[in-house]
């Protein structure tokens, strides 16, 4: 583990994401890691540990993050997407608005989704 030395505090990362720690610390609060203050015996040794336990677990992690920004990222563009179809909405008169949702659910459920828009845009 690299260690750092900020404001006269010494400071370690975690090797699977590089999350700076704190010497108290047990566990990685970013990523769960709990070896975080193991000793070796030899250089050998530690190269051995860190190929059979932290790579995997690093890969795992990245390839984690990958997938939790890909997630962010359709859920920010859904929101941007439903803030515009509102604005949208918006602009249409109750009439308008009333045929819209009546082509998306069906007369018998426009009534409470009408409702919704009319109270939403308090016309």
């Amino acid at each position: 583990m690299k260690k750092v030395d900020k404001e006269n505090n010494l400071k370690t990362k975690c090797p699977v994401c590089q999350c700076e720690l704190e010497n108290i610390d047990k566990e990685c609060p970013c990523c769960g890691f709990k070896e975080l203050h193991k000793e070796f015996n030899s250089s050998q040794e530690k190269k051995k540990w860190e190929e059979k336990v932290v790579f995997p677990l690093k890969v795992l992690w990245q390839s984690s993050q990958k997938i939790y920004e890909q997630v962010v990222r359709r859920y920010e563009k859904a929101k941007q997407d439903f803030l515009k179809a509102l604005n949208s909405i918006g602009k249409l008169t109750p009439q308008e608005r009333q045929r819209l949702l009546e082509e998306f659910y069906g007369a018998a459920k426009v009534k409470l989704v009408f409702d919704f828009f009319n109270n939403y845009f308090n016309k």
